[in-house]
């Protein structure tokens, strides 16, 4: 589960279509992917963590490092 992903794009201000949209997957990725019933593919997630100028980690644990 990536506990950090929707926390990190509400900071954004993007909804999941939008967020959906600029990576180029559509709403029910990204909320499968909030939710945790699926996994984004290695390469995806430092392209989701640029995009949201968050760490692949914050991403996994919603925390940010120290």
């Amino acid at each position: 589960m990536l506990k950090g992903l929707a926390k990190a794009r509400h900071k954004c201000g993007m909804s999941q279509r939008e967020f959906g949209n600029f990576l180029g997957v559509d709403k029910m990725t990204i909320s499968r992917w909030e939710r945790g019933q699926h996994m984004p593919r290695s390469n995806r997630l430092q392209e989701i963590a640029v995009a949201l100028n968050v760490s692949v980690n914050y991403l996994f644990t919603g925390e940010d490092e120290k």
